[in-house]
């Protein structure tokens, strides 16, 4: 975030060891460029004039063959799905029975019909799964992980299907923050994200802002009141839930009073409960809010 146009081939050469520095990867783009620029001295300008082939086609051809090594190298650099603890979460982890999982889809379904959204935030969108569903009915999401691989991984796919998702990684717990010149040349996530959304998808995520992030649950829904203009689609995991009693490694009593009663009253301060969904026996409840107007 302090090199904005990238890093100069003097400062990583600094970084790496002898045997780096001849490595393919680094050789012509960093050691080459430092080793000729220390034999001219700091005030020998003569580099910098501009120098012309008498051959045009010549000059193209340098010209070609430089794009095509840059090509080659950014094309290099490309993610190949790379696996994380979360890329199969959905498969295999997901604390749901096929029942259980189905009924969800076919909530949050129906909510989006009901809504007919033209922006939706997916707040940690892991697979993208939802995120998927609403931009199959035509709304432009962002879906945001705080997990590099999965990101990617949504990038790809909704490239490949020409869906409008522009997945990011952000952790709305520890958001980007503005940068630049008076911090305004790149405004905050949240500065661009408040109010920007007719729906908010927060599905299995409260609980890990609670536990691993020590957030409150009033401060989580006064967020997410910022960042809907219209309906909020979220998801209650009780203590009782096993990812839930994971993730507090026996801090249970901590959030010993958290109920689905205690959770709706909290949220009945932003928002109108428009629909509910629970299962008997199940440790999670789907919710369809709607803001209250200042």
């Amino acid at each position: 975030m302090t090199h904005r146009d990238g890093l100069e081939p003097e400062e990583v050469y600094r970084w790496l060891g002898p045997i780096d520095r001849i490595r393919p990867r680094f050789l012509p783009l960093v050691s080459l460029p430092v080793w000729l620029a220390s034999r001219h001295r700091a005030d020998d300008n003569s580099i910098y004039r501009k120098k012309h082939l008498s051959n045009p086609e010549q000059a193209g051809f340098v010209l070609q063959s430089l794009l095509k090594g840059l090509k080659r190298k950014v094309a290099a650099l490309e993610p190949r799905g790379g696996a994380s603890a979360w890329t199969d979460y959905m498969k295999s982890n997901h604390n749901y029975s096929a029942e259980e999982f189905a009924a969800k889809e076919q909530f949050v379904r129906e909510c989006l019909s009901a809504c007919t959204p033209k922006r939706v935030l997916d707040v940690g969108c892991n697979t993208g799964h939802f995120s998927f569903m609403a931009a199959g009915r035509g709304a432009g999401v962002v879906a945001i992980d705080y997990d590099p691989a999965v990101a990617g991984n949504v990038w790809r796919k909704a490239a490949s299907e020409n869906l409008d998702i522009l997945p990011l990684v952000v952790n709305l717990t520890r958001p980007t923050p503005g940068v630049g010149w008076n911090n305004r040349e790149w405004p905050s996530f949240l500065d661009r994200a408040r109010g920007a959304f007719d729906v908010v998808l927060m599905l299995a995520v409260i609980h890990h802002m609670l536990v691993t992030e020590r957030v409150p649950l009033s401060e989580v829904i006064d967020l997410a009141a910022e960042l809907t203009a219209d309906s909020l689609i979220v998801e209650f995991v009780s203590p009782d839930d096993t990812m839930f009693r994971r993730l507090t490694r026996g801090r249970e009593e901590l959030h010993r009073d958290l109920t689905a009663s205690a959770f709706e009253v909290c949220c009945r301060r932003r928002f109108e409960i428009v629909q509910s969904m629970h299962r008997e026996g199940a440790t999670r409840r789907l919710y369809w809010m709607r803001r209250k107007k200042d």
